[in-house]
């Protein structure tokens, strides 16, 4: 089943799920992972303990997509490949590139260019996270012109070449999520666990896959969004709203059942956090007292 909590900055929707956790845990349940932003762990780690106590540790850990991904991985191992490192991610992209050259057309001297190389790999880092194929690197290439067509064309090469070489027995760290959500349900976190996720705007490509392996698993998923409901008109809550409304489809299409919660602040103390929340990007004369010192730069 899906679970959404929804509600502006300040709601108590953290304080909600780990009140949750902390239930779960009083009752004997195991397996419970809080997936949140990797810059998040630690202060999210520090709050879980604050709220219910050291030993929680035995009962729910706090995780990133990453960190997930190397936990199941242990669990449901790599397929037999090793995960290159940095200079192994270095020579494959070389040797791709050496084997291409001769078709590419703005990228054709990257065979000799360390720095470019370099600068396509985070090219393929990022086309990865968002689940990009060579494919429709081709597809966007015809519909378009100039130099942006060939250099969607050159990277769509440089891709499938890269992959190619990796397929000889390598394995990318950059696809470490697409490996988690292949392997995601034959664990312990997808069979037996309890999934909230907190912290996010929204999600990339390859999170969404992960998200969408749990619902196909069946796992329980509690995921928190900064919104103002699933129909507002906030537009600094766009990013957020359009994310519940696609995980909603994804649960329809998984078959699963789901449930949308709002929750609304009701601590005046949290007034002025509030109304810069909802005045953002909006221009009014009204004013709010900064109370308590409750928005801070």
């Amino acid at each position: 089943m899906l679970r959404l909590i929804l509600g502006a900055a300040g709601a108590g929707k953290t304080s909600m799920i780990t009140g949750e956790i902390s239930e779960k845990a009083a009752a004997g349940e195991k397996n419970i992972c809080l997936i949140v932003p990797e810059q998040y762990s630690h202060e999210a780690e520090r709050e879980l303990c604050a709220v219910c106590g050291d030993g929680i540790s035995l009962s729910a850990e706090v995780l990133s997509f990453s960190r997930l991904a190397v936990r199941v991985a242990q669990e449901a191992g790599t397929g037999g490949k090793t995960f290159l490192d940095a200079g192994g991610r270095l020579l494959c992209m070389s040797l791709a590139l050496s084997q291409i050259s001769s078709r590419l057309r703005l990228y054709s001297s990257a065979g000799r260019d360390a720095h470019l190389q370099l600068e396509l790999l985070n090219t393929v880092d990022e086309l990865k996270a968002a689940c990009v194929t060579p494919d429709d690197l081709l597809s966007a290439a015809a519909d378009t012109e100039g130099e942006l067509s060939a250099k969607l064309s050159d990277l769509s090469l440089c891709l499938e070449a890269y992959e190619a070489i990796l397929a000889q027995g390598h394995a990318d760290p950059a696809d470490r999520l697409t490996r988690l959500a292949e392997t995601v349900g034959e664990s312990a976190v997808g069979q037996k666990g309890q999934i909230y996720i907190d912290g996010f705007i929204d999600f990339t490509g390859a999170e969404t896959e992960v998200i969408k392996a749990f619902l196909k698993s069946g796992t329980p998923l509690t995921i928190c969004l900064t919104c103002d409901g699933l129909f507002g008109d906030g537009e600094h809550f766009q990013a957020s709203r359009a994310t519940a409304n696609a995980l909603i489809r994804f649960a329809r299409d998984a078959g699963r059942e789901y449930e949308v919660l709002t929750v609304s602040p009701d601590d005046s103390r949290r007034a002025p956090l509030r109304f810069f929340n909802e005045h953002l990007f909006f221009y009014t004369p009204n004013k709010a007292e900064n109370t308590n010192g409750a928005v801070t730069v």
